[in-house]
């Protein structure tokens, strides 16, 4: 049977490397922790380390392996550090998980609000990707999140936000920015920063537009997130098709926005784990996301183009 002292000499020894090391960690002996690795490879039925000049290399089972154990053990830490805080009565913070550009943009006027109204609790700003997202919602490791709009997922439940467009981004000064909205047939003929889609979106429609007008010598440096594209772009390697979110935090650093057109409009939501009841905090917090989103939509300007 699987033991959580198993479990746990197993990943000490991901980041120690020698059980030589991993025995003092955890305060037992080396042959302790080599009969405890030994029971679990027997358990699980594959090797988890080869041994080389002493060391412990893990294999590819350990590694893929070990993502797994570091997600649980993050969440029986957070445990631990929430019951520490009621110990010495100290308030715990709402864990918000957020897309970068949210992070950059969003996030800090809310954090602003929470701020002024002087809460007891703070805020725990958690940034990733959509999927990372989704999972913290459903480990109940974030108790809310600001994302792209995600499909119905058991565990989840969602309250919209708003709407934005895509826009184009360019280094200031190149010979688009003449334009007030830009089309897929100007991209052709200039160096392009890629995108890949980073969430539960239809790529399909943004593959057709640009498809008679790129193709792989056009695309040399290709990104996942907003951020990374736009500082593609203020260093002068191309334009690119982005998510307007971030555009604010780098229109004076060399990068300008145009409209896109046709319109390609990008859904994001305020997202909860479903079935428990909210605590307190957290519907504070949800009162002063929908405040900060009214009022960055009457001051955005044309930089962001909510719909």
């Amino acid at each position: 049977m699987l033991s959580f002292r198993q479990v746990e000499v197993f990943r000490c020894l991901m980041t120690a490397g020698t059980t030589t090391r991993a025995a003092a960690r955890l305060s037992i002996s080396q042959p302790g922790v080599s009969r405890h690795l030994a029971e679990l490879e027997a358990h699980l039925g594959f090797k988890l380390f080869d041994r080389m000049k002493g060391r412990l290399v893990p294999t590819t089972a350990a590694v893929e392996l070990a993502g797994i154990v570091e997600q649980n053990f993050l969440g029986l830490e957070r445990i631990e550090q929430a019951a520490k805080n009621i110990r010495s009565n100290v308030s715990q913070p709402v864990v918000v998980a957020c897309l970068p550009a949210l992070s950059t943009s969003l996030v800090p006027r809310v954090a602003r609000r929470i701020r002024e109204s002087n809460q007891p609790w703070g805020l725990e700003i958690d940034s990733g990707t959509v999927a990372e997202i989704i999972q913290k919602l459903q480990n109940l490791t974030a108790d809310l999140a600001l994302t792209l709009t995600i499909p119905d997922i058991a565990g989840i439940e969602s309250e919209h936000l708003f709407t934005a467009d895509h826009v184009c981004a360019m280094p200031a000064g190149h010979r688009l920015a003449e334009k007030e909205a830009i089309e897929a047939s100007d991209f052709q003929n200039e160096q392009v920063i890629g995108w890949r889609p980073a969430g539960p979106l239809s790529f399909d429609k943004e593959a057709a537009l640009f498809a008679p007008y790129l193709d792989d010598n056009d695309i040399r440096v290709m990104t996942q997130t907003s951020h990374s594209r736009y500082a593609m772009v203020a260093a002068g390697l191309g334009i690119t098709l982005a998510e307007p979110l971030a555009a604010e935090a780098w229109l004076n650093n060399g990068v300008v926005v145009r409209r896109f057109e046709p319109r390609l409009p990008l859904s994001y939501s305020l997202c909860f784990p479903s079935g428990r009841t909210r605590a307190e905090p957290v519907n504070a917090v949800r009162k002063a996301v929908l405040s900060a989103v009214r009022d960055w939509q009457a001051e955005a300007g044309s930089c962001i183009p909510f719909a």
